[in-house]
């Protein structure tokens, strides 16, 4: 009996001479359509040709990175690490993680792959330092909050620049409790009216605080608030947005 001979391709026959950036998706999954609906509506294309290469490994099987970042679960770093190997088996030349609190274990990462990472957090906050604002206010996971993920970053860039560092507001424990609990019904599929108010709530506490920019430090979060719904009250930043904007930059296509 004769086998046909499958054919082969290798990555510069797919994608030649150009950068591909592979996602580690799935934390959570609506988050990384989120990603993946931002590279898509900010770049400039006539045609199908014209979009931004992505490889994207949805595995919601990575366990919770904010139980791993309290210890009170397991480490999503070997989990995170087999997803970045697949995708650089794939062919990816970058990678990137449209999770936050997974930010937080980008060295230990680091070590599982080849790949350089793009790193929302420092991407975001570089950003922030261009709009020349004295606090922000964060929303995020409690892991983030208590770990110090963003003020870390505040710090080593504010050296970087010899600028002085910009301040963080917080909620309060109660408030605290709210978003994380606004988080995880986001993950469950509840991104109703209800959900958008409790955040709002928080939105304008950290604002009636001093905070002159809303940073939305959970890839869950843009799932319900937009620009409209946070514009009567403060201007806000998505990391997320700005991580899709990198996207398109380093595989050398053009933003709107």
């Amino acid at each position: 009996l004769m086998h046909a001979m499958k054919p082969t391709m290798d990555r510069d026959t797919w994608c030649p001479n150009q950068n591909v950036v592979g996602v580690i998706g799935g934390m959570g999954p609506g988050a990384t359509v989120k990603l993946f609906q931002y590279v898509v509506e900010l770049q400039k294309a006539t045609s199908d040709e014209d979009h931004v290469p992505l490889l994207i490994y949805n595995n919601p099987q990575i366990p919770n990175n904010n139980n791993a970042v309290l210890q009170t679960g397991p480490s999503s770093v070997p989990a995170m690490g087999y997803t970045a190997r697949a995708l650089e088996r794939a062919g990816a030349t970058h990678l990137a993680i449209p999770c936050n609190t997974a930010h937080c274990f980008l060295s230990e990462l680091a070590e599982w792959t080849n790949l350089p990472i793009l790193d929302m957090i420092d991407l975001t906050i570089r950003s922030v330092f261009d709009m020349q604002v004295s606090r922000i206010g964060l929303l995020a996971t409690d892991g983030t909050v208590k770990i110090g993920l963003y003020q870390k970053v505040i710090e080593q860039i504010s050296k970087e620049l010899n600028t002085r560092p910009i301040g963080m507001i917080v909620p309060n424990a109660k408030g605290q409790c709210e978003v994380d609990d606004c988080i995880l019904r986001i993950k469950s599929g509840d991104v109703g009216a209800d959900v958008q108010r409790r955040l709002l709530i928080e939105a304008r506490s950290l604002t009636s605080r001093g905070a002159d920019i809303i940073v939305t430090g959970c890839t869950e979060l843009p799932l319900v608030l937009s620009d409209e719904l946070l514009s009567f009250c403060v201007k806000f930043v998505d990391p997320m947005r700005i991580l899709a904007l990198e996207i398109i930059r380093i595989t050398g296509k053009s933003a709107k």
